[in-house]
């Protein structure tokens, strides 16, 4: 540890010298290519490294050492109980490592878990170096507990795809879970396996892209018809980059607040994705459909996801306004950025409406049914609706409340992270997003130092156009995706914590209220407050 201590301090100091105002702790975590450096340093310091030997045996199974169950390693993901990650069949303990590597709060996310997702985001990593580094942290063998072979054969989630491990898991079943708030801004796409998972219901087990099929019939269709897969393929391809986003994102604040019901989403309930499929206009025009029929007020929508126990089956529907404006952007996704789209998101289709809430975004679609009313759904009749901050559980009326369509302009700090740490003298950069819904497009981020006594504004990154080109500016009313930011600001207080808090305005001039009490409500849904957050202060 003596011939390994400066060589740290050295690089420390070399990550202030070349980032200089962006040199937080997280800022260094961030910058993996660098960090990969710094690990090989660390490995040459304690052996010889053999890249060629390391590609052959990392990860492979080692009869020489104990054997531990993936309910054994989730249990060591703190520094206190140690800090254990996978890698194909090797178990890994990385305390001692990580007390040492800069980029210790990225490590810090894959404790417990598999490391293969990380590297996967950070390709810097996955090299024949770095892999020895690793193999000499080994304890063990990853083995199947039984009880993780045997599913239950009449659990309707026994079918459930594999999922990314190092998701924050909010539900088991059905499945919820949000992208890690710090690695949510290093793209502007967010890729497909770090993408936030809400499922209401199991996920369709024996769909595919033979067996898939839209019915399309209602108000204004001459004859009931039915599109697969193929036929969908004939139509105009046309692809539309959109931030996608949980109603019930940032609950958790609200959640402090006062009790409310849902799963306590913090800021990572939301994605960004270029999608591309047939536009709704041009299917509906195929089906004969009555573009100036007096009786279509609402589009329904429904999804092949139900409930085995009840038949009850996902659906929800979007304002006719929303489905045929000219300009707009709804489409049958079969891609997500340029893949095919995961099982999880709504494979092999699913409905992609710009600018509304994500529980409108109807996953692996069944149906298109032009009507009067709203969809019967449970979903848009008794759910996704919100209330005064007075109104309890007892008289809640939901048929009297407005369904979500269009989302309220917000923004999240993430990176750093709540209780970080930043040195006195330093400047501390934030970084996060802001998004508005309805096509609006943000005109302005603003960041405090002091809980909102002074205001900086931030630098808003350069969004991407749906041909994925750097652009300058949205298109008008059409800003369906968000707008990355960071700002530096100095730590100048002479106390031991500092409240950091963001707040954005759209091209409507709407901006976020301050508090969450004004906009509190039962379900938890739509909080755009000020995001703010603590941030601990040290001396060097």
């Amino acid at each position: 540890k003596k011939t390994i201590l400066p060589s740290v301090m050295f690089s420390r100091l070399l990550f202030r010298s070349v980032l200089g105002s962006r040199a937080t702790p997280a800022a260094v975590g961030a910058v993996s290519v660098v960090s990969s450096v710094s690990l090989v340093v660390y490995a040459k310091q304690k052996t010889k490294l053999d890249p060629a030997a390391a590609a052959v045996r990392a990860g492979m199974w080692d009869s020489s050492l104990p054997s531990f169950t993936k309910a054994q390693v989730a249990e060591h993901n703190s520094p206190d109980k140690g800090l254990w990650v996978v890698y194909k069949d090797g178990v890994y303990d990385i305390s001692e490592f990580v007390a040492v590597h800069p980029g210790g709060n990225r490590i810090l996310l894959a404790a417990g878990k598999s490391i293969e997702p990380f590297w996967a985001l950070y390709a810097a990593h996955n090299s024949d170096e770095v892999r020895e580094v690793l193999e000499k942290h080994r304890i063990g063998n990853l083995v199947v507990d039984a009880n993780d072979k045997e599913a239950d054969i009449n659990d309707p989630y026994a079918k459930e795809p594999t999922r990314n491990p190092a998701l924050f898991v909010l539900a088991d079943k059905p499945f919820n879970a949000e992208t890690p708030p710090e690695l949510l801004v290093d793209s502007y796409l967010t890729p497909n396996d770090w993408f936030f998972v809400r499922n209401h219901l199991p996920v369709p087990a024996d769909l595919n892209e033979k067996n898939w099929a839209v019915d399309i019939d209602g108000e204004g269709i001459p004859k009931k018809i039915r599109l697969d897969l193929k036929d969908l393929h004939h139509f105009p391809k046309h692809t539309v980059t959109t931030t996608m986003s949980c109603a019930g994102n940032r609950r958790r604040e609200m959640q402090m607040v006062g009790e409310v019901k849902g799963l306590s989403w913090t800021g990572g309930g939301i994605g960004t994705a270029s999608w591309s499929g047939a536009k709704l206009s041009d299917v509906l025009e195929s089906a004969g459909f009555n573009f100036k029929s007096p009786h279509v007020e609402h589009f329904q929508f429904e999804g092949y996801d139900e409930d085995p126990t009840t038949q009850t089956i996902y659906g929800a529907s979007i304002p006719a306004d929303i489905a045929l404006h000219p300009k707009s952007e709804v489409i049958l996704a079969y891609e997500m950025n340029g893949e095919k789209i995961p099982t999880d998101h709504g494979h092999p289709v699913r409905l992609v409406v710009p600018g509304v809430a994500g529980a409108r975004n109807v996953k692996w679609l069944k149906s298109i049914t032009p009507a009067k009313k709203e969809s019967p759904s449970h979903w848009q009749q008794h759910d996704y609706k919100t209330f005064s901050p007075g109104q309890s559980w007892k008289g809640a009326d939901f048929t009297r409340a407005v369904s979500i369509q269009e989302t309220p302009v917000t923004s999240f700090i993430c990176d750093p992270v709540h209780d970080a740490h930043v040195y006195r003298g330093d400047d501390l950069t934030l970084r996060g997003y802001a998004v508005s819904g309805g096509g609006k497009s943000i005109i302005r981020v603003d960041v405090s130092p002091d809980g909102g006594k002074q205001w900086t504004e931030a630098e808003m990154l350069p969004p991407m156009d749906n041909q994925g080109n750097i652009v300058e500016e949205q298109a008008l009313n059409r800003a369906w995706a968000w707008r990355r930011w960071e700002c530096n600001i100095p730590v100048e207080t002479e106390a031991e914590k500092m409240q950091v808090c963001v707040k954005a305005t759209d091209s409507a001039n709407n901006t976020q209220p301050e508090g969450v009490g004004p906009i509190w409500n039962l379900r938890g849904l739509l909080n755009n407050s000020w995001h703010c957050l603590n941030v601990n202060v040290k001396d060097y």
